[in-house]
Parts: structure tokens; C-alpha cells; sequence
């Protein structure tokens, strides 16, 4: 029963991080709302699976992971080199997979966020039309939409999660 209620939290955490990543790549905002509804969809995930039985340990280095990574991007944000909602946004991700999987989430990250740098950099790998033209904004401005490539290595990663949870299950 507890298996399939994570199962099911980690589902409306995906449908949450894709609206997150629209709402980013089209505003360039991630709302305080949102991060506290990732926040707590993430401490409940923790909750009801410290009933279940998950290591405490992979909890406790979720959550250090979180603390860390708030104080290490609080420089770069007071710099302007990135936004507090992406700032606010990374800190969250470590509760809301765990401990266990940050080296995935890691690689993931680091790839997602090549991606995005390229295409935003480089428009004319794009076909023509609106996207090219809003791609072109975005190198104008300086501006890298960091909240996709978070959400799309969170989707990965809690997919993943949801597969192993499964496949216990069978």
C-alpha cells in the first residue's frame, strides 16, 4: 500500500516538474509556489517511506545535499549569475529523490544542461520559424531557462525510481 502511494506522489511530482519547466522556459520564473508544493510532496515522499523502511542515512544525505547545495548556489545568485527560483528549485531536488540517487541526478543534470546551452547558443540547429526566433531572444538577453534541465533530470530520475518501485512490486 505504501509502495503505490510513492509510486503516485512521484507521479503528480512529474506532472508538477513539467509544468515547472513550461512555465520557466516561457517566463523565465519559477514560483515560490511551486517550490514549496515540490517541498512538500518531497517530505511527504520521505515521510512515508521512513515508515516503510528506507534507510535513514539516504534520508539524512538527501537532506544535507539540499542544505549544502542552497548555501554553495546562495553566492552565485547575490552575484546575478543565476535566479533565486533556480537557486530554490536545486536546493529541493536532493529531498525529492533521495540520497541514493544524486550521482544519477548529477550526470543527468549535467547533460540536460549541456543540451540546453547548446540549443540556446547555437539557434541555427533549430528548424526555422517562431522557436528559432524565441531561441534568438534568449541568447539576446543572456538568458538560460535552468529550470528545464532541472526538471528534466528530475522526470528522469523519479522514472526511474518509479520503475524499480514496480518492478518490487511484481
Amino acid at each position: 500500500m505504501m509502495l503505490a502511494f510513492l509510486i503516485c506522489t512521484k507521479l503528480v511530482l512529474i506532472a508538477l516538474l513539467c509544468k515547472i519547466a513550461v512555465i520557466d522556459f516561457t517566463r523565465q520564473k519559477i514560483g515560490n509556489d511551486d517550490v514549496l508544493a515540490m517541498l512538500a510532496l518531497g517530505i511527504l515522499t520521505i515521510v512515508v517511506g521512513w515508515l516503510g523502511g528506507a534507510d535513514p542515512w539516504l534520508v539524512g544525505l538527501g537532506i544535507i545535499a539540499a542544505l549544502v547545495l542552497f548555501c554553495l548556489l546562495m553566492p552565485f545568485w547575490m552575484a546575478g549569475k543565476i535566479g533565486a527560483g533556480d537557486v530554490k528549485f536545486l536546493a529541493v531536488s536532493p529531498i525529492l529523490i533521495g540520497g541514493g540517487d544524486l550521482l544519477l541526478f548529477s550526470v543527468v543534470l549535467l547533460v540536460a544542461a549541456a543540451v540546453t546551452a547548446l540549443i540556446i547558443k547555437n539557434p541555427v540547429l533549430l528548424p526555422e520559424g517562431v522557436f528559432r526566433r524565441y531561441i534568438q531572444f534568449f541568447d539576446r538577453n543572456q538568458v538560460v531557462p535552468f529550470g528545464v534541465p532541472i526538471s528534466v533530470s528530475l522526470i528522469v530520475v523519479l522514472a526511474l525510481q518509479i520503475v524499480r518501485a514496480g518492478s518490487a512490486m511484481v
